[in-house]
Formats: C-alpha cells, structure tokens, sequence
C-alpha cells in the first residue's frame, strides 16, 4: 500500500487443505475451519487491491481430487473466493506485464532442493522472466542466457506449523519464507531477513 501497488497475485497454494491429509486427521481438523481462514484471507486481499490473480497449486487440487473431481480446480477454489475482484484460474501460471516485460508467476509441476534451478530452466523454455513457487526454496539470479529475472520466492506460511516437514525430518532444504514485489519491471525480493530495510526504503 505504502509504494501504491494496486494488483497483487497469489501463486499456488493458498491453502493448505491439511484436512484432507493423514496430518489433519491427526488434529481433528476440518475442511470448513481451512476454508474460513482461506476466505478472510481472500477477503482482505480483495478490499486492499483493485485486481487480485489467483492460480490454484497442488494444496488446492487436494479438494478436488477428494471429490474425485467431480468439483473441478476452479470450482472448489470459488469455495473461498467470493469478491468479484478476485480472479482464479485452473492454469498453475498467469503472465504480468511489467514495465514494458513479460513475466510469469508460477506454481510449477517441478521442484528442486536447488534454489533458481527450476525457474531458470522456465525462464528458457517460455523466453521470459519467472516467479516460481512450489519448491518453498528462495533465490534471485539471471537465466543462464542473462536475459531473464530467475527467482523462487519462498513460502508465505510459518513452516515451524507444518507438520508434513515438522513431525517427519528430511535432508530437503529449510523452507524459507518470502514473496515478491514487482514495479516498473524491476524484482524486489522478500523475506523476514530484508523486511525492515524494505519498510524504509524510499522508492
């Protein structure tokens, strides 16, 4: 609000939809407390920013593939999205056009414990540049043409909550919180770390 940015995306993912997991079952929770979170979430998304763009990822096609689609991708993510300002899509990708460049935000079917790597390898199949999630990883770096921005902007949960990561260790990187922020075609990169300086930056 602060730099008057008036469209905010969501990658992928929004929700957790921990219910239809052997995790939520385990704490007794229900498809309709998640669903009330996600959609105050939507909510104040919708009231602060004229456009919102949300794609579904595989958190969100855990519902439908418990209605054994018979509810597809779109229709269950309208569960929680009731502004007409918030837009959603089955695609895992939409395009933002940002001074004068192309980019794609994604929720990629590919992940990896690399940072960048998969973004990258996106930025030369689709010759643009390329906000991936998925992977919970984070990074900013050139293509390896140098044409295009590579970033895996991170994961907007506190991971200390998941207990898919939590209760069972694996040798995958620490999920690393962030989101990202693009004006006039230029990246700015997000994390709790770098938060601050952002709060005072003059831009």
């Amino acid at each position: 609000m602060k730099w008057k940015i008036k469209q905010a995306g969501g990658g992928g993912d929004l929700i957790d939809l921990n219910a239809f997991s052997k995790w939520g079952r385990q704490h007794k929770l229900e498809g309709e407390m998640e669903i009330g979170a996600a959609r105050q979430i939507t909510t104040v998304l919708g009231e602060n920013f004229e456009e919102v763009a949300y794609i579904g990822g595989n958190h969100e096609v855990r519902f439908a593939r418990a209605t054994g689609f018979i509810l597809d991708l779109m229709s269950v993510m309208r569960f929680w999205t009731s502004r007409e300002n918030v837009v959603v899509s089955d695609y895992h990708w939409f395009q933002v056009d940002s001074g004068g460049e192309t980019w794609y935000v994604e929720h990629p079917r590919n992940v990896s414990i690399h940072a960048t790597l998969v973004p990258k390898k996106l930025c030369l199949k689709y010759h643009c540049h390329v906000i991936a999630g998925h992977g919970h990883v984070w990074g900013i770096t050139r293509s390896d043409c140098g044409q295009y921005w590579a970033i895996d902007s991170g994961i907007c949960a506190d991971v200390r909550r998941l207990d898919y990561c939590e209760k069972e260790h694996n040798t995958r990187p620490v999920m690393m919180q962030g989101a990202g922020i693009l004006r006039d075609g230029q990246p700015i990169l997000l994390c709790p770390e770098n938060l601050g300086f952002w709060k005072k930056a003059r831009l």
